[in-house]
């Protein structure tokens, strides 16, 4: 079972819920969910506290692993990701819909909080009550996924992103091989045209930076206007520290690329919002991911 399943019911038992860098859920002690058949339930039944400095409980963890059936690290990386989703949506404006309790919305700094619905269902297997959301839309369920919220683990994610990785560069050189040396042009075309097949993207050589043929693939970086900007989150000197964090950023969040700069490698964060949110998105990359984010020349 996810983790995001269990937070309602946590709640339910518990009547208190923390969320580590969002806050405290609390729930009317007078409420029994599990003893009404009603789909609703009185009005300001759930308070919520905003705590950005708020840390994960112990009791809590060790519930996330009794009830998902996965290890510590495991079950903490999963809450970790789909608070840090939920963030996401909070930052470009958009509702972080938690099923069985309701919905955040973000106001500056100032988060709100709508109640939503209890909804439960006995589960068959255990004597455990397991949360079934009937208030999420699927167009939610999509901007939560962020491509990420289907893994199986965090060995078949690793294994995806190695794939994505080594893959254009092998293709590339057994069509290297299979082409005689002689007819260097040939091959210097076959080569560019399965890059763009493979990764659809084009190739920026950097001829400061010793390293192995075809095994590094650069994106171009988009030209800015007065509706979005880009933020540099990292420089590098060596690619495989680089293609390391831009493996562990296009896990996290969309919109992230590699380009060369003189003898370094930069991770750019494409940002589309007004130029006049810079300092907004600054924040809230420092305060949310401990990211110390610097604007790109426009």
């Amino acid at each position: 079972m996810k983790v995001q399943d269990l937070l309602a019911e946590y709640l339910y038992q518990n009547k208190t819920l923390i969320l580590p860098s969002i806050g405290s859920f609390e729930l009317n002690s007078a409420i029994n969910i599990y003893e009404t058949k009603e789909e609703s339930w009185p009005e300001d039944a759930i308070t919520f506290t905003q705590n950005s400095n708020a840390a994960v409980e112990d009791h809590f963890v060790s519930y996330l692993v009794q009830h998902s059936g996965k290890m510590k690290p495991l079950a903490l990386s999963d809450l970790d990701s789909y608070i840090s989703n939920g963030v996401q949506l909070l930052n470009i404006g958009k509702p972080f819909t938690i099923k069985g309790i309701g919905a955040l919305t973000k106001m500056g700094n100032q988060l709100s909080f709508q109640q939503g619905h209890p909804v439960i269902e006995k589960s068959e297997q255990t004597t455990t009550y397991v949360v079934k959301d009937r208030t999420r839309q699927k167009e939610e369920i999509k901007e939560l996924n962020f491509d990420s919220e289907t893994r199986k683990g965090s060995s078949r994610r690793l294994l995806i992103i190695l794939a994505s990785v080594v893959a254009p560069g092998l293709i590339a050189w057994a069509i290297y091989l299979a082409i005689p040396k002689s007819d260097a042009s040939t091959a210097n075309e076959a080569t560019e045209q399965a890059d763009t097949t493979v990764s659809n993207t084009s190739v920026i050589t950097d001829t400061s930076i010793s390293r192995p043929k075809d095994t590094l693939s650069l994106k171009p970086v988009p030209s800015s206007s007065d509706t979005s900007f880009q933020l540099l989150l990292f420089s590098f000197a060596d690619s495989a520290r680089a293609n390391k964090e831009l493996a562990k950023q296009n896990s996290r969040r969309k919109n992230v690329i590699m380009a060369a700069k003189d003898s370094s490698l930069q991770i750019i964060l494409t940002v589309n919002r007004p130029l006049g949110d810079t300092l907004k998105v600054i924040d809230s990359l420092k305060v949310f991911y401990n990211l110390r984010a610097k604007l790109l020349k426009q």
